[in-house]
C-alpha cells in the first residue's frame, strides 16, 4: 500500500495544476480563455451546436479537451493543466495535459499491465504509452458535428506481450433531441447544454490473442475540476446474491467522503485528498454523474456496458496476477495542488474485454453531458436521472 501510494504521489507531482507568472486561468474559467491558451501550444478542432462547444485535441491523442454549454463565454467544464501544456516536453511518468475524454488502454493491474514498461511495478518504473497519452492522431474526416480519427500502433504488456492494434476514434457532439433521445428526458428551456461522445475501436492486426499472453481494451477518462462543492453520484444494483462490492484505492474514506445510499453511491470529488473508487460488472448502471453546487453544473456519463463481460484488472496492488475481475466504473479524486488548491477528479469507464483474433475488433461507447442554469430544472433532472434531488446528492 505504501509502494503504491508513493508511486500515485509520484505521477501526479506531474500531474499537479499550478501556473507560473507568465500564463494564468481565471479562477472561473471560460471556453474562450481555454481555447486561446491551447491555440499557443497545439491545433484545437471546435464543434458546435448552437450554445454548446466541444473541443478536440489532436495532438494529445485526440481528446476532448473542454465543453461549454454556454457558448464562448460560457463555464469551461473540462481541467486543463496549464503548467503541464505549457512545458510543451514529454514525460516518460505521463503527460496530464486534462481533458473531459481520452482514450487509456486496460489493463492497469496484475503482470498483464500496460503501465511499467516490463519493469517491477514501483513507482519510479510508472510509465504511460505515449499511443494513449501524448501522440498526434492522424485525421480521418471532419464534419461540422464529427471528428474520426485513427493511429496504428504497437503496445508491450509487462509479461513482453506485443499487441499491433490499429485505434479508430471517432467524437460527436450531440443535438438536443438526440441529448433527450440519448437520456430519454425532455431538456427544460431554462437549461443550457453540451452532449458529446466518442466511440473507441481497437482493432488487431497482429497474431491472434491468448488469456496466456494477455489482452487489452479500451478505458475512458474523463478529467474535471475539484472544488468542496463538487459530488459524484454512483447508481449502483446489488441482491442477496450480489451485494455490492466497491474498490476502494489508495487512501481511507470515512463518511465525510464517501455515502452508501439505497440507490447510489456519493463520492466526495474535491480534488483535494487523494483516493479511488470502482465497481464491479454485477453491480454497474451504466450511467453516472457529478454535482457541483458552487458552478451549478450537473453532469451525466453514459457507457456501452455487457453486464455479462468479463473487465480487466484495475488493480496495480494485485500480487495474484489476475487477469480478469476488474472494476467497469472507477473515480479517481486527486489531492491538493502544489499551491495548496483542489486539483482535478476523473469519471471513468472501461470496456468488457475480449481475446480478438487477428482483424477482430472491440469497441466502447462513452458520452459525455453537462446542464447549467435554473436550479429547480437541474433538481428535476438530477430526480430523473438520480432518484435523488441536488440537495440529498451533496455532503
Amino acid at each position: 500500500m505504501i509502494l503504491l501510494i508513493k508511486r500515485v504521489a509520484l505521477f501526479l507531482s506531474i500531474a499537479a495544476l499550478s501556473c507560473n507568472s507568465e500564463i494564468k486561468p481565471s479562477k472561473k474559467k471560460t471556453f474562450e480563455e481555454d481555447l486561446a491558451f491551447i491555440n499557443t501550444y497545439a491545433t484545437p478542432i471546435v464543434l458546435t451546436k448552437g450554445n454548446a462547444k466541444i473541443m478536440v485535441i489532436p495532438e494529445y491523442e485526440a481528446r476532448v479537451l473542454t465543453s461549454t454549454t454556454n457558448g464562448d463565454k460560457g463555464y469551461s467544464n473540462g481541467y486543463l493543466n496549464y503548467k503541464k501544456i505549457q512545458e510543451n516536453k514529454i514525460e516518460q511518468g505521463g503527460n496530464a495535459y486534462g481533458g473531459e475524454d481520452r482514450l487509456w488502454l486496460a489493463p492497469l493491474g496484475s503482470k498483464y499491465t500496460l503501465f511499467y514498461g516490463q519493469k517491477k511495478m514501483e513507482e519510479e518504473n510508472w510509465y504511460v504509452p505515449k499511443a494513449f497519452d501524448s501522440e498526434l492522431y492522424t485525421l480521418k474526416t471532419k464534419t461540422k458535428s464529427s471528428v474520426h480519427f485513427y493511429k496504428k500502433t504497437t503496445v508491450t504488456n509487462n509479461i513482453g506481450s506485443q499487441f499491433k492494434i490499429n485505434i479508430d476514434r471517432s467524437i460527436f457532439i450531440y443535438s438536443k433531441k438526440e441529448i433527450e433521445s440519448e437520456l430519454n428526458l425532455k431538456i427544460h428551456k431554462d437549461l443550457h447544454y453540451v452532449g458529446f461522445g466518442s466511440i473507441n475501436k481497437i482493432t488487431n492486426i497482429g497474431e491472434n490473442w491468448s488469456e496466456k499472453n494477455g489482452i487489452i481494451t479500451p478505458w475512458i477518462l474523463g478529467m474535471f475540476n475539484g472544488c468542496q462543492e463538487s459530488t459524484s453520484i454512483f447508481p449502483y444494483k446489488e441482491s442477496n446474491t450480489t451485494p455490492l462490492q466497491l474498490s476502494t484505492y489508495l487512501n481511507p474514506l470515512n463518511k465525510d467522503r464517501l455515502i452508501k445510499k439505497k440507490y447510489a453511491l456519493l463520492y466526495r470529488t474535491d480534488g483535494a485528498y487523494r483516493s479511488k473508487i470502482g465497481i464491479k460488472p454485477e453491480n454497474t448502471i451504466p450511467i453516472i454523474g457529478n454535482y457541483n453546487s458552487k458552478s451549478k453544473i450537473l453532469t451525466v456519463i453514459t457507457f456501452s456496458f455487457n453486464k455479462d463481460g468479463k473487465f480487466l484488472s484495475s488493480d496495480d496492488r494485485d500480487k495474484k496476477n489476475e487477469l480478469w475481475r476488474g472494476d467497469v466504473v472507477n473515480s479517481y479524486n486527486n489531492g491538493l495542488n502544489t499551491e495548496g488548491a483542489p486539483s482535478f477528479f476523473e469519471l471513468e469507464s472501461a470496456s468488457e474485454a475480449k481475446i480478438l483474433k487477428k482483424n477482430e475488433s472491440i469497441v466502447h461507447r462513452h458520452k459525455t453531458f453537462h446542464f447549467s442554469g435554473d436550479e429547480k430544472a437541474l433538481n428535476n433532472l438530477c430526480i430523473k436521472l438520480f432518484h435523488y434531488n441536488l440537495k440529498e446528492c451533496s455532503f
